[in-house]
């Protein structure tokens, strides 16, 4: 008979199996390999459910915008607010990955004439719906997409005036219409409206200004002015009311034109801490954050924001 050939499993020096050995690791082979293309298919059914072209896919990484336009963990870019003649105003994003542009919570300021005094805070952007004789404060929110109308005191005959955050509470000034050039502002009510509990104090009444331009360094004071500027040159005067104690101060006034307007708006200035305009703000890695360096550029409408709220990294 022909020598009996060994195998390399046969050689001494390798572990024998025992019998049905290979059976099972077929059988075990066998179950991964199901459970592997189960898996497979379960993924892909996953992504074609959730992701639905890889064009989405490539956007969703790029933008760092959720499908609703709204803000993501990972966001990183810019976002600006801006509007155009005869255009409903836009929030809009832009990636630091791309540079690419898109359109934040679609909808946001649908037919609407325009907007005025917007202030981010909370991760909410507020604004005066379509300014005119009548605005109303809205709030759109950054995550989730969602967008409120205020409950403030709306009265036609004594509009919202002007209005800003601080903390959790909004402060707003209402009274006849005087925001038309060279219209004054009298006897104007200042009301604090609670953003948590949706409770409405009235601060104080007859004051002659139109707008809130901040706190003091104290926290303690509100200024406000009314006045008007006009091809370099500008005619305002400077009020402040008291939290603590209810009394109004007058702060004075400047009227003057280049060059030396600045010069003369900058001791008015240095009166508020806190609130400041930007063209636009950063996003990093989900966070709102106040840009460095800052710009300048068409069609921009500045958000306000409390410095204190969003100090700069």
């Amino acid at each position: 008979m022909p020598e009996e050939i060994k195998s390399v499993s046969q050689d001494p020096a390798v572990p024998q199996k025992a019998a049905g050995d290979g059976t099972k690791k077929y059988v075990i082979g066998l179950i991964i390999a199901s459970a592997a293309a189960i898996l497979a298919i379960g993924g892909y059914f996953a992504y074609v459910l959730v992701v639905k072209s890889p064009e989405q896919a490539e956007q969703k990484i790029d933008m760092g915008i959720g499908a609703g336009g709204t803000i993501l963990g990972g966001s990183r870019g810019i976002m600006r607010m801006e509007t155009a003649d005869g255009e409903e105003p836009a929030l809009i994003f832009v990636s630091a990955t791309t540079g690419s542009e898109t359109v934040m919570v679609p909808g946001a300021f649908d037919d609407m004439e325009g907007i005025d005094y917007p202030f981010a805070s909370a991760g909410k952007i507020y604004f005066a719906a379509s300014p005119g004789t009548n605005p109303v404060v809205k709030s759109v929110d950054l995550f989730s997409g969602k967008i409120e109308t205020l409950p403030l005191d709306y009265d036609a005959d004594n509009p919202v005036s002007s209005f800003i955050i601080k903390g959790r509470n909004l402060y707003y000034l209402s009274g006849r219409y005087c925001k038309d050039y060279m219209m004054e502002c009298r006897n104007m009510s200042l009301k604090r409206y609670n953003l948590l509990t949706g409770k409405i104090d009235l601060l104080s009444e007859g004051i002659e200004s139109g707008y809130i331009n901040g706190f003091d360094e104290t926290n303690d004071k509100v200024v406000m002015s009314q006045g008007f500027s006009d091809v370099g040159c500008g005619t305002w005067e400077y009020q402040a009311l008291s939290l603590s104690t209810g009394l109004e101060t007058n702060l004075g006034s400047y009227s003057d034109c280049d060059p030396y307007l600045t010069e003369a708006m900058a001791p008015f200035r240095q009166l508020i801490v806190g609130p400041n305009n930007r063209n636009f703000l950063a996003v990093k890695d989900g966070r709102v954050v106040p840009p460095d360096p800052e710009f300048s550029e068409l069609n921009i409408i500045g958000i306000r924001i409390d410095e204190n709220e969003y100090p700069k990294d």
